[in-house]
């Protein structure tokens, strides 16, 4: 946050909590003029600390499991050939959506339609990281989410982060909203129209409207009909992605926990509003004996902190049924989740 007035942090914060907002409707709540957001909001995408985007509601379009996938890579392997593995990761499972490495670990996030897709998927990269020797497939770790019985407690919902960089005095104006949890709704269907709308709009969230209509060949009318549609049932969500970099937050602390099957889903349940109102959690996915937690720290010091704090917190629950798995990853060298490429996922409008 180092260069940023109290204002740019102020209109940062309120493009992450109201991404679909238009520059008076955040002015209004910043209690700013609206000439004053809108060169705000132009400095700040001209310095790249933001990007808009769109997420696909998966599980309401026929997926039925989030993947997390994570691993160590051998380390005799040369740096090259982990950035090539990284590259064609996607090659190899095109519903890859997420995905960082440091010089000892990788972790990946896809979608799947069915456990059939997911463990074709799934064997396809042992066999490239077999083939070429990047890993031990033996130390390779998938943790299969069923959206129908997992509680997806953040997805890629900044507004958690956006309170930790909030200026105190402007944190009333904007989190009187209430902060909703993500839920699993019942699969929906679309028209060949709808998926149609839906692809371009997630492929090509930062163009004009009559840009992405000239390329899906639709006309700009029925694109905003059909975005209002999608976003009132739930299925599209507008989020405002963070460059955690430039914000001087250098790494991501992933953890994976392992719960025993005494604990139940109200203690899960506490925990994750704990979790949730003390770190800038930016994805927590929770099934009834694991889950997984991706939340930026600012240092390395934070990193050992924040995994003490975690594990100490459910350990006093006596939740844990073993040890925890904790990852660092540097945000200097993201990849997908840099740019939450759901591209494959959604194709160009069939699923």
């Amino acid at each position: 946050m180092r260069g940023l007035t109290v204002k740019e942090k102020a209109t940062l914060c309120g493009l992450i909590w109201h991404p679909d907002a238009t520059d008076r409707e955040i002015a209004e709540k910043l209690k700013m003029p609206t000439s004053t957001v809108t060169a705000i909001r132009r400095r700040l995408r001209e310095k790249d600390l933001f990007r808009f985007a769109y997420l696909p509601m998966l599980n309401m379009l026929g997926h039925e499991l989030l993947v997390v996938s994570y691993g160590s890579f051998d380390p005799n392997s040369q740096d090259k050939v982990r950035e090539m593995f990284l590259a064609k990761l996607k090659d190899v499972n095109p519903k890859i959506f997420a995905q960082c490495r440091n010089h000892e670990n990788w972790l990946m996030m896809s979608n799947a339609a069915n456990y059939t897709e997911a463990k074709k998927n799934l064997d396809a990269l042992e066999e490239f990281i077999g083939k070429h020797g990047i890993a031990n497939t033996q130390k390779i770790s998938h943790i299969l989410f069923p959206y129908a019985v997992t509680d997806m407690v953040n997805f890629f919902d900044f507004r958690r982060f956006a309170n930790h960089i909030m200026p105190a005095e402007i944190a009333p104006l904007l989190c009187k909203s209430h902060y909703e949890l993500p839920q699993n709704y019942a699969r929906e269907v679309l028209t060949k129209k709808e998926l149609q709308v839906l692809a371009g709009l997630v492929n090509y969230p930062e163009e004009p409207i009559s840009n992405v209509a000239s390329r899906i060949k639709v006309s700009r009318q029925c694109i905003s009909r059909t975005e209002k549609e999608l976003k009132a049932r739930k299925i599209l969500r507008p989020i405002i992605v963070p460059n955690l970099h430039s914000l001087d937050y250098r790494y991501l602390v992933a953890l994976h926990l392992q719960y025993k099957t005494h604990v139940q889903r109200s203690d899960r349940e506490r925990i994750a509003s704990t979790i949730l109102d003390n770190f800038p959690v930016m994805f927590f996915v929770s099934g009834t004996f694991e889950s997984f937690i991706v939340t930026p720290v600012r240092t390395f010091d934070e990193c050992i902190a924040a995994r003490k704090t975690l594990i100490e917190l459910h350990a006093s629950h006596d939740m844990l049924r073993s040890a925890p798995t904790f990852m660092f990853f540097p945000t200097e060298h993201m990849a997908c989740l840099q740019h939450f490429d759901f591209k494959k996922c959604i194709g160009g409008g069939k699923l």
